[in-house]
């Protein structure tokens, strides 16, 4: 029996940019920013936040 599972959110932007064609070095920044993001967010997933929470950051 298989145990698979459906991509996480870090997979699926990984595949994403390889789809883009993103260079492997910008893959690893985003795989390290992404986790940073979430925890900003209070673990939100992203499709759940409108774009003005998309876009935030902590600077004003």
């Amino acid at each position: 029996m298989s145990s698979a599972r459906a991509p996480g959110l870090i997979q699926r932007y990984r595949e994403e940019l390889q789809t883009r064609h993103y260079a492997r070095r910008t893959e690893k920044t985003y795989e390290q920013w992404l986790p940073r993001f979430l925890r900003f967010h209070l673990m939100r997933h992203p499709r759940e936040m409108g774009s003005a929470e998309v876009n935030a950051s902590t600077q004003n």
